[in-house]
């Protein structure tokens, strides 16, 4: 996506929810830009829109971010692919940091490597309960 496609892209969503004339607007309308970003596996320019919606709206930096990880699970393909339930809880407890290493890499140009890292991680991670057992000793 050019420059000029994607500010005229961010324009339009942030532009009509401004006038709703509520403050709020224009944070829902780029989370919900975000989301759409997300479901088509456009994580590169998630982190290149991030940084233009932030240079215009920079207050909103304190709080969209938070956003970010339930967006990703819940909407990147290849997170949802990786993603079974049991094995996302306890995942997620073996790996606490993840969602605020997904929300502060909003704006990175390494988000989409960040992303694809954990998504690897979360495909190759087996719960306890599916670990191979080894064998007992046998009494002899």
């Amino acid at each position: 996506m050019t420059q000029d496609e994607l500010e005229k892209l961010l324009r339009g969503a942030v532009e009509g929810a401004a006038c709703g004339g509520r403050p709020a607007e224009p944070a829902r309308a780029f989370i919900d830009l975000v989301r759409q970003l997300v479901s088509a596996g456009d994580l590169d320019v998630v982190s290149e829109a991030s940084r233009l919606y932030f240079s215009i709206y920079p207050g909103a930096a304190t709080f969209v971010p938070g956003s970010l990880p339930g967006l990703i699970s819940n909407n990147y393909p290849p997170f949802k692919e990786a993603a079974v339930f049991k094995n996302l809880v306890e995942w997620s407890a073996q790996n606490p940091d993840w969602a605020n290493q997904v929300a502060g890499s909003m704006m990175s140009p390494r988000l989409q490597a960040i992303v694809d890292d954990l998504v690897q991680s979360l495909r190759e991670f087996r719960p306890v309960w599916e670990k191979p057992t080894f064998p007992q000793n046998p009494k002899r």
